[in-house]
C-alpha cells in the first residue's frame, strides 16, 4: 500500500526476483463486483477502494493463481469483503469475489456499511488437494433469507467459507454459527483466526473424513466436514449442524491459527497456555493432552512445527510479552508433552533478537527458524562448534587466571588477542586448581573443570555469560590421578 498526494491510495501486487529482491512486475489492485453495498458505483457494482483496506492475510498460491484477501483498518467503515486472484505468471486478474456485496440486511448488523472482511491475524486462506479454498470471515452482516441454503444477498458474516474456483470464484459451501447476529454485534468475530485443512482420517464407522478446523474470538473450536459443512439453520439455539464443536476450549479467544502434527492440533489462545488436542477416530478429544507452562499474552500464538517425518517434533512458538522490555521470545517445545526445550531468554546476550510484534509466525526452512520483530528478523540454528576456551561466545579464545597465594581466579575476555573485559570468579582454597576448560553442557560456551590436589575431589563449573550458573561434582579419585584431557 502507498499514498500519493491528494491523498490517493494505491494497493499493488509485486512479483520479485527471489535471488536479487528486484521487482519483476507489478499490478494495481482494482476490482468491481455485482452489488449495492458500500462503495457502489450506482450502476449495480461495488468498487474496491484501496484506501479502505489492508492486505493483512497471507497470500495463497494455488494452481498458478495468487489469491489476495483484504481486511479493514481496525473496523473503520465502510468496508466489505474481497478476495481477488491474479495469474502467477502474468499478474492478470483472473477472479474476484465479494462476500458482503449488498451490506446489512434484515437488521442483522448496524447500518454502517462495515463487515465480513478477512484479517485472520495474518493467516492466509487455506486450500485442499481438490483446489477448494477455505477462509474465516470477520463480523458483519449475514443474510438469513436463504435460497437453497445460501444467503440470497451473498452476505457471509462470521462464516467458515468453502470457495470453489470452478467457473467464477464462488461460495460452494459454508458453516455459520447459530449465534452469528450476536457475535457480529458484540465484535466476537470468527475471522480473528485462520483456517487449517486437516489430513484425511477414519472415523469410528470406518468412513474417511475430510475436515478443516478454525477458531475465533468466541473461544470455540469449530471442526467442519469439508464435504458437508452445515450451512446456517435459522431459529436454532445450538450448532448441531456442524461436524464437531468444542465450546469454550480456548478461553480468551483465538487471534491466531492452529498447527497440525502427527494426529494433534496445537492452539495458543490469548492470555492462555499453548494446548495440544489429540484426534481419536476423526474427532477431537475435548480435554487437552498437554499444555505449556508459558502463558501467551495478546495475541496468543500461532505455532509452527519442525520434525523428522513423524518423529522428533518440535513446536516453535513466538511470544509477544505483555510487559517489561517487550523483547520477542522464541520458544521450542517437545511436541509430545509440550515441555520446553529452549527459549531465547535462556542466554539473552546471545539469543535476544529484538522488540516483539503481533501476529508473528516462526518460519522453518533448511534447518533454521526465522522470527520477525518490529525492525529485524532473528535467524536461529544449531550452535557452531565452540572454541575450547571461549567464555563469551564471540568465537575467540579467552584466558583463565588463578592466584596460587590468595585463591583468586578470573577470566580475561580477548578478541583477536586484545583484552576487552575482565571478570572475577569466586575465590576458592589454593588446594583447588583449574584443570581445563571445555563446553560440557553443549550451549556453545566454555565451562571450567576443577580438581583438589589434597582431597582428590573433582567438579565442573557450568558458566553462562562468564558467570557461574551451576556446579556439578565428579567422582572423587586418588590424588595420584590428574585430569589431562578435556
Amino acid at each position: 500500500m502507498s499514498k500519493a498526494a491528494g491523498p490517493v491510495y494505491h494497493q499493488r501486487l509485486h512479483a520479485l526476483n527471489l535471488a536479487t529482491g528486484e521487482g519483476v512486475s507489478l499490478v494495481e489492485i482494482q476490482a468491481s463486483y455485482p452489488g449495492s453495498g458500500p462503495h457502489n458505483d450506482g450502476h449495480g457494482h461495488v468498487i474496491f477502494d484501496p484506501g479502505a483496506y489492508k492486505e493483512r492475510p497471507g497470500l495463497l498460491l494455488l494452481n498458478g493463481i495468487v489469491y489476495t484477501a483484504w481486511s479493514s483498518h481496525c473496523d473503520i467503515a465502510p468496508y466489505t469483503s474481497w478476495i481477488i486472484g491474479y495469474s502467477e505468471t502474468t499478474l492478470a486478474q483472473v477472479s474476484v469475489l465479494n462476500c458482503d456485496p449488498n451490506g446489512p440486511r434484515n437488521n442483522t448488523f448496524p447500518s454502517d456499511g462495515s463487515g465480513n472482511a478477512f484479517w485472520n491475524s495474518g493467516a492466509g486462506p487455506a486450500a485442499d488437494a481438490n483446489g477448494n479454498i477455505y477462509a474465516l470471515s470477520a463480523n458483519g452482516p449475514f443474510d438469513t433469507t436463504l435460497v437453497n441454503g445460501f444467503p440470497s444477498g451473498g452476505d457471509y458474516g462470521d462464516t467458515f467459507l468453502k470457495l470453489s474456483p470452478q467457473g467464477s470464484l464462488h461460495v460452494s459451501d459454508y458453516f455459520t454459527p447459530f449465534d452469528q447476529a450476536a457475535a457480529a454485534a458484540g465484535d466476537t468475530d470468527l475471522g480473528s483466526g485462520g483456517a487449517v485443512v486437516l489430513p484425511d482420517m477414519t472415523d469410528a464407522n470406518g468412513r474417511t473424513r475430510h475436515r478443516a478446523i478454525g477458531a475465533g474470538k468466541d473461544s470455540n473450536i469449530y471442526l467442519v466436514d469439508r464435504d458437508n459443512m452445515g450451512k446456517f439453520i435459522p431459529g436454532t439455539t445450538s450448532n448441531t449442524n456442524i461436524y464437531q464443536e468444542l465450546a469454550g476450549a480456548l478461553p480468551g479467544g483465538e487471534w491466531a491459527t492452529a498447527a497440525y502434527f502427527n494426529g494433534a492440533v496445537y492452539y495458543g489462545p490469548v492470555g492462555g497456555v499453548l494446548r495440544k488436542f489429540i484426534f481419536t477416530q476423526a474427532r477431537l478429544n475435548p480435554v487437552p493432552a498437554a499444555k505449556s507452562t508459558t502463558i501467551f499474552h495478546y495475541p496468543g500464538v500461532t505455532p509452527s512445527i519442525s520434525s523428522s517425518g513423524n518423529n522428533s517434533g518440535i513446536v516453535w512458538a513466538y511470544e509477544n510479552p505483555g510487559s517489561g522490555s517487550n523483547q520477542a521470545v522464541l520458544h521450542a517445545y517437545d511436541a509430545t508433552d509440550l515441555h520446553e526445550l529452549y527459549n531465547s531468554n535462556q542466554n539473552p546476550l546471545r539469543d535476544q533478537f529484538g522488540v516483539a510484534n503481533k501476529f508473528i509466525t516462526p518460519t522453518i526452512c533448511n534447518g533454521e527458524v526465522f522470527a520477525g520483530t518490529t525492525s529485524s528478523v532473528g535467524v536461529f540454528g544449531l550452535l557452531k562448534p565452540g572454541v575450547a576456551k571461549d567464555f563469551n561466545e564471540d568465537g575467540f579464545a579467552d584466558l583463565v587466571w588463578e592466584n596460587s597465594v590468595t585463591g583468586e581466579r578470573g577470566i580475561w575476555f580477548l578478541k583477536a588477542g586484545v583484552l576487552s573485559r575482565i571478570i572475577s570468579l569466586p575465590t576458592q582454597p589454593t588446594s583447588w586448581h583449574i584443570a581445563g576448560a571445555a563446553d560440557f553442557d553443549g550451549d556453545g560456551q566454555a565451562d571450567l573443570v576443577w580438581e583438589n590436589t589434597v582431597t582428590g575431589e573433582r567438579g565442573v563449573w557450568l558458566l553462562k555469560g562468564g558467570g557461574v550458573s551451576s556446579i556439578r561434582s565428579l567422582p572423587t579419585e586418588p590424588t595420584s590421578w590428574h585430569i589431562v584431557d578435556h
